[in-house]
């Protein structure tokens, strides 16, 4: 999965029919040169149930990656970008047992 915003704030949701069963979710930010796609304020939630707060540190050229602890099964993934600049985005997402 991948993604660009064309405004600095914005939902991206991404939802599958079954669940995907994962313990890690690696989000990829762009490659557009560290320090730009600036994500922001920003709210990362799972389920509709777990949520992850990001503050002014998911860049350009870095990757985040959640931790469950345990294998869990997923079926919805919720972006919200607050106060993002320069079309915020992902160059990819992925899940891992």
């Amino acid at each position: 999965m991948a993604f660009s915003l064309n405004t600095s704030s914005g939902t991206i949701d991404a939802d599958w029919k079954q669940a995907i069963k994962g313990r890690y979710v690696v989000l990829v930010n762009k490659t557009t040169g560290e320090g730009n796609d600036l994500w922001g304020k920003a709210k990362i939630k799972i389920n509709n149930t777990m949520s992850v707060n990001l503050e002014n540190n998911f860049s350009s050229e870095k990757v985040l990656v959640i931790d469950f602890g345990k294998i869990t099964e997923i079926k919805s993934i919720s972006f919200e970008i607050k106060q993002g600049s320069n079309n915020p985005g992902l160059a990819g997402l992925e899940i891992y047992k």
